[in-house]
């Protein structure tokens, strides 16, 4: 503060201040006294105090358009458009062609709807403003469209924004959620090559690169824009996660692991971090470890679903059925609407030989995701190995309602020679084999028997041709 040498000076004064309003007689102030008591308790936040002191400050200094504007922006902060307008009207008879002073008018014009108004005020501002007013204006413009749903024309106005005021961070913020309400991935990635081609040292167009990447699938070049966001700005902590996330996307868990090593030297490492850690660990083959880390993760959140599920999979690989039972049973009460807790609990009663209960689990895993093939012929394959081959069909007949997936019909093919009904078999077989022939693999793997049956092998060979 400017006025004061210390701030137990100011401390010493607002103390001084509250006991004579209190009593209802102020002492003169000079504006830059009464401008840091307005910043004393907005910053507490006590926006209804600070309005007080607005006032009475107006009234020593009343030539003074600065504490009705104050006054202005703190309505605002309280919502109350309509108030904060009128003392912004006001204000504006003092300095007509204020930029600070208009814009505000155009945020509240924003607030209230009136888009119309705005958006002529915002132009004319435009006009008449350097490059940094700009760059504002044209900010409060993209509010405006993000506000009617006119993402695309939301991301050009910040675009635009941003190649006057290139390492803005509010703007590139932006930009970023822009990209994402769009859809415009593709020139979001253009974009910021050519704006890092610029400032390549603007760790946050990096980070919009990467996820521009990250969106379009490019999994590798969005990890290695990350890791470049950290390399500028080792603080910003998304650049790790996102960048080894990204690692463990293409499987490269060694890359994950080592970026995740650099956070944990930095910063202190959440649940959800300590889990994926434990994921990296585990698909490097150390599954002990991997198993620490998922513990350590539960600790940190009881609830944390994945770090419970891969303990479950980690007892599983041990054949430890029970336990993998306990754990997938933690995970789905953490979180009930993932489909792969379900038939991974599934498959685990299955194995303990709890068939009621794994029969359950499959029907629940379908009903929740019936688009999806793999968890329907999995149940199917439980169903036949239960000797269920009337229910295993009717099971698939239903799978292809849902999916028209030609893995289910090698499935169904694969049930139908079980049930002895051979010449339906071949029928819906030499569709299967039509539709694609690659998949082949699904009809041996329910009926690896086939794989010597003479007809069949004739069948598949006039399709290999």
């Amino acid at each position: 503060m400017e006025y004061y040498n210390e701030e137990s000076i100011l401390k010493k004064l607002i103390s001084e201040f509250e006991v004579m309003s209190q009593k209802g007689t102020v002492c003169f102030y000079e504006k830059t006294v009464w401008l840091d008591f307005i910043q004393y308790y907005e910053n507490k936040p006590d926006c209804r105090k600070a309005i007080e002191v607005c006032d009475l400050a107006m009234t020593q200094h009343v030539a003074s358009m600065e504490f009705l504007f104050h006054k202005s922006k703190l309505l605002v902060e309280l919502g109350e458009f309509g108030k904060a307008l009128d003392h912004v009207e006001e204000t504006l008879s003092f300095s007509p062609e204020n930029f600070e002073i208009n814009f505000l008018r155009a945020e509240i014009w924003v607030e209230l709807g009136e888009f119309r108004l705005a958006y002529q005020a915002l132009k004319k501002l435009y006009k008449s403003s350097g490059t940094e007013n700009q760059s504002q204006a044209l900010l409060l413009l993209a509010k405006i469209y993000e506000i009617n749903g006119d993402f695309k024309k939301m991301f050009s106005v910040l675009q635009k924004a941003l190649k006057k005021d290139p390492n803005n961070p509010l703007l590139l913020n932006r930009i970023w959620f822009a990209a994402e309400l769009s859809g415009l991935y593709e020139e979001s990635m253009e974009f910021h090559l050519q704006l890092i081609e610029e400032n390549p040292y603007s760790f946050l167009a990096w980070y919009n690169l990467g996820q521009a990447y990250s969106c379009l699938e490019e999994y590798q070049k969005a990890a290695e824009a990350f890791e470049y966001v950290f390399i500028i700005n080792d603080q910003f902590e998304f650049g790790y996660k996102d960048a080894a996330e990204s690692y463990i996307l293409i499987e490269n868990f060694e890359k994950a692991l080592k970026i995740y090593d650099e956070y944990l030297e930095i910063f202190e490492p959440d649940s959800d971090l300590l889990a994926k850690v434990g994921l990296c660990q585990e698909h490097l083959g150390e599954v002990e470890l991997a198993q620490e880390y998922y513990h350590q993760a539960i600790i940190a959140n009881p609830a944390n679903s994945m770090a419970l599920f891969r303990l479950g999979e980690c007892h599983m690989q041990d054949e430890s059925w029970e336990q993998a039972i306990y754990f997938y049973n933690r995970a789905i009460e953490a979180d009930c609407d993932r489909e792969e807790y379900l038939i991974a609990i599934a498959e685990a009663y299955f194995k303990n030989k709890n068939t009621k209960q794994a029969k359950i689990f499959f029907q629940k895993a379908t009903d929740m995701a019936p688009e999806l093939s793999r968890y329907w012929t999995q149940y199917a394959a439980f169903l036949m190995e239960m000797g269920d081959r009337e229910e295993a069909y009717s099971i698939l007949d239903e799978a292809y309602f849902y999916t028209v997936d030609t893995e289910v019909l090698y499935c169904k093919a694969a049930c139908l020679f079980a049930m002895s009904k051979r010449e339906e078999a071949l029928q819906t077989l030499t569709q299967a084999l039509k539709e694609n022939a690659s998949l082949l693999e699904s009809l041996f793997t329910l009926t690896p028997e086939l794989e010597d049956d003479t007809e069949v092998r004739a069948l598949i060979k006039t399709f290999k041709r």
